[in-house]
């Protein structure tokens, strides 16, 4: 699918966000849901109030680099619900295109946002918990993001690490600068993998310190969660080595605490 790029220059909540009224609409193709401007441009690397049902009240979303909506991960440090929808505490956050904003994110500098509700106004802070997705990816090998997966049981996945199991070291690589303890996060195997497949899953941290490993990983396993310590680490790897057979391990709640 071609698209007009359109490049935002706000690559997080910086300022204050106001809407006006577009003749847009929400778009889906293989990669995920977009939202068309309605003259062939998007939102990318911004979040993006949209009013989709044409109610007068708009709901957050945020666009990543190829003008994808997130889903199901917290950016920024605010959460997205399973619809793309920013919310605080289970309630989507919601904005009145008449004129009051019922919740309205401010700058990034201060880490903080402010809620707006009939004139009265309280600051609250981010979350700690922050996805490791939007971290600075500084190396990878046989993986990739995609927006939906589903695993050999069944269940379904959404913006998450897909590794090929069939090659040596799958892996990928963040920088996080020592800032958290811990990283958590939940794996399976994706729909079609090999019978004969088995493999594994290695969390390194600095110098190829090994900090974490799975159990093996078969066509039979279940979803799994696991927080891992990452104390004083600048630089995260996950691997996936080479194990036999084919298939993918995914990998999704990639969270920092």
């Amino acid at each position: 699918m071609k698209k007009e790029f359109y490049v935002a220059a706000a690559l997080t909540i910086s300022t204050v966000l106001s809407f006006s009224a577009l003749a847009g609409s929400w778009k889906k193709d293989a990669q995920g849901w977009w939202y068309d401007y309605g003259n062939g441009s998007y939102p990318a690397n911004k979040w993006e109030w949209i009013d989709g049902n044409g109610d007068g009240i708009a709901e957050c979303y945020y666009f990543n680099p190829s003008g994808y909506m997130a889903a199901g991960i917290y950016q920024d440090g605010y959460e997205l619900n399973a619809d793309g929808q920013w919310v605080n505490d289970g309630v989507v956050q919601r904005k009145n295109l008449g004129g009051e904003a019922i919740y309205t994110p401010i700058t990034q500098q201060d880490n903080s946002r402010t809620e707006s509700v009939k004139g009265t106004t309280k600051a609250s802070k981010n979350k700690d918990k922050v996805s490791l997705l939007q971290f600075d990816m500084v190396a990878k090998d046989d993986m990739r993001v995609t927006s939906n997966c589903e695993t050999t049981r069944g269940e379904l996945f959404a913006n998450c690490l897909e590794f090929y199991s069939g090659y040596n070291d799958c892996h990928v690589a963040y920088l996080v600068n020592g800032q958290y303890d811990t990283l958590s996060l939940t794996y399976a195997p994706e729909k079609g993998f090999d019978e004969k497949a088995k493999g594994s899953i290695t969390v390194y941290g600095d110098d190829d310190v090994i900090l974490w490993e799975s159990d093996e990983i078969n066509y039979k396993s279940h979803i799994e969660t696991d927080t891992i310590d990452i104390s004083g680490q600048d630089e995260i790897r996950i691997s996936v080595p080479r194990t036999g057979g084919h298939g993918y391990v995914i990998i999704k709640d990639l969270y920092l605490e």
